[in-house]
């Protein structure tokens, strides 16, 4: 199995210090687990300083509007300079996209778009305060995909407080998608209780049901045995400590050019 270890090589920031949407599962706290990026200048400066010392990209995250979108275009510019002068691999947890705003994504060099896909109506209602449904999730995983970004789905298990509501549904929405890659994570202690044991049954119905690449995330309970079922269910990569670990994002499973370039620079 893959074991993936993105660390300081490539480290998840935030272009915000507060959420508006405010999610109940998060309540903007997770951002605290980020590197603060000020502006675009200081992400410029930031990336660069990366790349010189061996970086391999980086998460651009951040609280989003109330609206579930990202305001990354002030940033665009930056990406834009730093996909011009370095290689560093650019994913962007974007939230809700317009067309033209995956079209000003990919003409950035943002290189692969994180969704989350949510198979439950009543989950976006209830934790994310949203009018939405399942589908507007698909449709801006198609959206960065016409554009000819690499789209990466994340399926949270146990998001609804615990319980295991529309995962299968989310799952089979990343197949409709065509991902290569998909990413599993499980709801962590913070403002709701963490999922305490893995779910064994969906995550070995998950590997029977996603014919691209499986990965565990990096949000799972340490400790709870969740490494070891992602194992025996037969998935293809974990977020884990290792002598073996690549120095990169788990969503760069989607490609093999990819892990070959992290296998090098390991």
């Amino acid at each position: 199995m893959l074991r993936f270890m993105p660390g300081a090589r490539f480290p998840a920031i935030t272009i915000d210090r507060e959420c508006s949407l405010m999610c109940d599962h998060c309540r903007g706290t997770f951002l605290d687990c980020m590197k603060h990026i000020e502006d675009p200048a200081d992400l410029l400066s930031f990336g660069m300083d990366l790349w010189e010392n061996d970086g391999v990209g980086m998460l651009i995250s951040g609280g989003f509007d109330a609206e579930g979108r990202l305001d990354i275009g002030p940033y665009l510019p930056a990406i834009g300079e730093l996909s011009d002068m370095t290689d560093l691999i650019i994913n962007v947890h974007s939230g809700f996209l317009a067309r033209d705003s995956a079209e000003e994504l990919a003409a950035a060099g943002v290189d692969i778009v994180s969704i989350d896909l949510i198979g439950d109506a009543r989950t976006i209602q209830e934790l994310y305060h949203l009018d939405r449904r399942p589908l507007d999730y698909m449709e801006t995983g198609r959206r960065a995909q016409d554009a000819g970004i690499e789209v990466v789905p994340h399926v949270t298990m146990g998001l609804h407080r615990g319980e295991i509501i529309g995962e299968s549904t989310a799952v089979s929405m990343a197949a409709q998608l065509g991902a290569k890659a998909l990413i599993v994570n499980a709801l962590v202690d913070g403002p709701l209780p963490g999922l305490r044991s893995p779910p064994v049954e969906l995550m070995s119905w998950m590997r029977e049901n996603f014919e691209g690449r499986l990965v565990l995330g990096c949000m799972h309970p340490r400790g709870k045995g969740y490494l070891e079922a992602a194992d025996e269910a037969g998935f293809d990569g974990a977020v884990a400590p290792g002598p073996d670990a690549l120095p990169g994002c788990c969503a760069m499973a989607a490609r093999d050019e990819w892990l070959e370039m992290l296998r090098k620079r390991a």
